[in-house]
C-alpha cells in the first residue's frame, strides 16, 4: 500500500445538488457515548451557499471553484471519479482534484469510484501518519461573518485523528498542511520532529475522533487534556495556535455519540456527522453538530466562543486538513456550503421592584432585545414574547420602533421589529417597557420573555426572566417618634402680661431611647421658634417601599403641624432630611406642604432598608427628619 498524504479540503459547494449532499444515510447501529449528557438544541438554519458551494459528489468540482491540495504521495481525491489524475504539486497548476480510482490502496471493500452524485472528498486513508490539505483558494470578506455546514465520515481503521477545517487570511495561500497527528494537521507540533502549523491561520475547528487536539502535548499550545470525542478550537498563527474551547471546556461536557465507525468497512455502514460552524462579524465562534447527518437534529456542542486578542483580517479563505497517527480512519467530505453569518438575537430582562408588598401595586418589566456579538447582520423580522404569569394584569406595552399587541385569552406580549432594519451585530434594539400590576396575594411572580428571528444563530439567549416575591404590605414596620430639639427664644422678653405656652413632649415608649429632646413642660412665648425632629427606623424584616404609582419610590413621612403654632418655608433652621448609611436614601424632592391641612410630607427616593446597619444604642434610628415652626 502507498503513503497516501490526504488534504482536507476548503471546498465550495455547488447549490444544485444541495439535496443529493444532504440526502439522509441509511442508519446502522452506534454506540453513544453517553446518555447522560443532554444536549442544547441549535437552529436548523438551511444553507443556501451565498459565499461558497461544492458538493464534492461528482466526478470533477464545479467549473468556478480552484482547490489547491497538498500532492506528495496519494492526493486527497474524489471518490466519484473514475481516473487517478492528480495535478502538480503547487498551486498554481495543482488545482484539479484527482479520481481516488486505481491510485487507491487495498483494503477498501466497496469498489471505486462511486456512482455519481453520491462521492466524496476523501481526505486522508487509513494509513497512518498523514495531514492532508485543501484550500479553496478564492477569498471572501470577512464583515458579514461566515457560517460553513459539511457533511463528514470516518470509518475503517482504529479510531484517529479527524479533521479541521479551518480559515486563513485570505491574502496568503498556504501549499502545505500543519502538524499531523493530534494537530490534526491545522496546529503545529514539535514530538517526534518540528512540523509548523498552517500558514496564516485564523481559526482552526477541531473533529476529533481520538482526543489530542484539546491537550497541550506534542508542542501544542493550551488545553485542558485529553478529550475523546470532542469539537475544540484553536486560535490563530500568531497567537501561536492557543486553545480556545471545546467539549468539556466552555462546550457540551461531552458528545452525545461517537464521530466515527472504525468498524465499518464501507461508507454506507457509518453515519454521517453533519457540522456547522459559525465566525460572527465580531470575531465569535459557534459550533453546531448534527449526530445523524440531518438538519432538523443540530445540537450546540460550543456555545459563542470569542476568540479573545485576534484580530479578524479583511479577507478569509476556508479548507480542510485530514490527519491520522499512530491511530487511523478514512476521512471523507461531502456538500461545503458558506453563507454570511446569520444573525443572534437575545434578550435580557429586569424588572422594578423585587419584592411585592399590595395587590395593585405597580410591577414594571424592562425587555433589552440586541443583536449579540456572536452573528452577523439582523435583517429578519425580529419577535418578542412575552406570556405574563398569572401574578400580574397586563397594563400597557411599548418600545420605540416595536410595534405591540396584546392576546388577552393567552396574557401574550407580542412586539415585533421589522424586517430590514440592517442591525449590526453586538447592537442594541430600544427597550420594551412591559406595565403591569400586581394580581398575586402570596409567593413568587416569575415571568419569562422570549426573542425569536428566522435567522437565529443559538438558542442559549433567547430567554430571560425576572422574579419578584410576595411579602404582605404589613412587614416593613417603620417606627416614628417626634420630639422637641429646640426651642429658640427669639420673642420679646416675658412681661407680667406675657401668657405663656406649655409644650408636652411625645414619650417614646422605649424604642427610640436615646433620642436627644427637651425636658417635658416646656413653656414657650410668642415670638419663639421650636425645632421639632421627626426620628424613624424600619424594624420589619424587608424594605418598605410605595405600594402605587410607579413603584420606584420609597415610602413618604408627613406630619401635620400643631394648629397653634405656624410654618413658613422661610422659617430657619430649614426643613432636613437624613437617612441611611448603606444604601444611602435620598427624597424625590426637599419636601412638600399643603397649607390647607398644614400637612409637611417627605417621599423617599428608594426603599427604606429593613434597619440596615441596624441601629445602636449609640445611634438608634435609621433616620431624621427637623422643620421648624413659630410661636404667634
Amino acid at each position: 500500500m502507498r503513503n497516501r498524504v490526504r488534504a482536507l479540503g476548503t471546498v465550495a459547494f455547488f447549490l444544485g445538488c444541495l439535496i443529493a449532499a444532504l440526502a439522509p444515510v441509511s442508519h446502522r447501529s452506534e454506540q453513544r457515548v453517553t446518555a447522560a449528557t443532554t444536549e442544547p438544541p441549535a437552529p436548523t438554519n438551511a444553507p443556501v451557499g451565498g459565499l461558497f458551494a461544492e458538493t464534492f459528489a461528482g466526478a470533477t468540482t464545479a467549473p468556478a471553484n480552484t482547490f489547491y491540495y497538498q500532492a506528495a504521495g496519494n492526493p486527497p481525491c474524489l471518490t466519484a471519479r473514475a481516473t487517478y489524475a492528480p495535478g502538480a504539486t503547487a498551486p498554481p497548476s495543482g488545482t484539479t482534484l484527482p479520481g481516488c480510482a486505481n491510485g487507491d490502496p487495498a483494503g477498501f471493500a466497496s469498489p471505486l469510484p462511486d456512482p455519481a452524485a453520491t462521492g466524496t472528498l476523501r481526505m486522508t486513508d487509513n494509513a497512518g501518519n498523514q495531514a492532508g490539505f485543501v484550500l479553496y483558494n478564492k477569498a471572501f470578506a470577512s464583515g458579514a461573518g461566515a457560517q460553513i455546514v459539511f457533511k463528514y465520515w470516518a470509518y475503517n481503521g482504529s479510531g484517529a485523528d479527524g479533521i479541521a477545517v479551518f480559515l486563513i487570511d485570505g491574502s496568503l495561500s498556504p501549499t502545505v498542511a500543519g502538524a499531523y497527528g493530534g494537530s490534526l494537521g491545522y496546529a503545529q507540533r514539535n514530538s517526534p520532529s518540528v512540523v509548523a502549523g498552517i500558514a496564516g491561520g485564523v481559526v482552526g475547528i477541531g473533529i476529533d475522533e481520538f482526543g489530542n487536539y484539546s491537550a497541550a502535548t506534542e508542542g501544542r499550545n493550551g488545553g485542558p487534556g485529553a478529550i475523546s470525542p470532542a469539537v475544540a478550537i484553536r486560535g490563530n498563527a500568531a497567537g501561536n495556535y492557543v486553545y480556545i474551547g471545546g467539549t468539556g471546556n466552555g462546550g457540551i461536557p461531552s458528545l452525545p455519540m461517537a464521530l466515527a465507525f472504525p468498524g465499518a468497512t464501507t461508507r454506507a455502514g457509518a453515519t454521517p456527522r453533519l457540522i456547522r460552524f459559525t465566525l460572527g462579524s465580531l470575531g465569535v465562534i459557534t459550533v453546531d453538530v448534527s449526530f445523524t447527518g440531518l438538519p432538523a437534529n443540530y445540537v450546540n456542542a460550543i456555545p459563542p466562543q470569542t476568540l479573545t486578542g485576534q484580530t479578524i483580517p479583511n479577507t478569509l479563505k476556508i479548507g480542510f486538513t485530514g490527519s491520522t497517527g499512530g491511530s487511523t480512519d478514512i476521512h471523507e467530505i461531502q456538500g461545503l456550503y458558506g453563507d454570511p453569518a446569520p444573525a443572534d438575537p437575545a434578550i435580557a430582562m429586569t424588572q422594578n421592584v423585587s419584592s411585592f408588598t399590595a395587590s395593585g401595586q405597580a410591577v414594571t418589566y424592562t425587555i433589552s432585545p440586541t443583536n449579540s456579538g456572536a452573528g452577523g447582520i439582523e435583517n429578519k423580522l425580529v419577535t418578542v414574547t412575552d406570556v405574563l404569569p398569572a401574578g400580574v394584569t397586563y397594563v400597557s406595552a411599548v418600545g420605540l420602533g416595536w410595534t405591540c399587541n396584546y392576546t388577552a385569552g393567552t396574557k401574550t406580549v407580542a412586539c415585533t421589529y421589522p424586517a430590514n432594519s440592517n442591525t449590526a451585530a453586538g447592537t442594541s434594539y430600544n427597550n420594551i417597557t412591559i406595565a403591569t400590576t400586581l394580581a398575586a396575594t402570596s409567593g413568587a411572580v416569575v415571568n419569562t420573555a422570549t426573542i425569536a428571528s428566522s435567522d437565529d444563530l443559538y438558542y442559549g439567549n433567547d430567554s430571560a426572566s425576572s422574579t419578584g416575591q410576595y411579602v404582605p404590605a404589613s412587614a416593613p414596620a417603620i417606627q416614628i417618634f417626634k420630639r422637641i430639639v429646640q426651642i429658640l427664644t427669639l420673642g420679646p422678653t416675658p412681661g407680667p402680661t406675657t401668657t405663656a405656652r406649655l409644650l408636652t413632649e411625645t414619650t417614646d415608649a422605649g424604642s427610640l431611647s436615646g433620642v436627644a429632646g427637651t425636658a417635658t413642660s416646656t413653656p414657650v412665648f410668642p415670638g419663639d421658634y421650636i425645632l421639632y425632629g421627626l426620628y424613624f427606623k424600619n424594624t420589619g424584616p424587608i424594605a418598605a417601599q410605595a405600594i402605587s404609582g410607579s413603584g420606584l419610590t420609597g415610602p413618604t413621612i408627613s406630619d401635620t403641624v400643631d394648629s397653634n403654632y405656624i410654618f413658613d418655608i422661610n422659617y430657619t433652621p430649614a426643613p432636613t432630611f437624613s437617612c441611611c448609611v448603606s444604601p444611602t436614601t435620598t427624597m424625590t424632592a426637599p419636601y412638600s406642604y399643603n397649607a390647607v391641612s398644614k400637612t409637611l410630607s417627605w417621599t423617599m427616593s428608594t426603599p427604606l432598608p429593613a434597619s440596615s446597619p441596624s441601629p445602636s444604642a449609640t445611634n438608634p434610628v435609621q433616620g431624621s427628619i427637623t422643620y421648624t415652626v413659630k410661636v404667634p
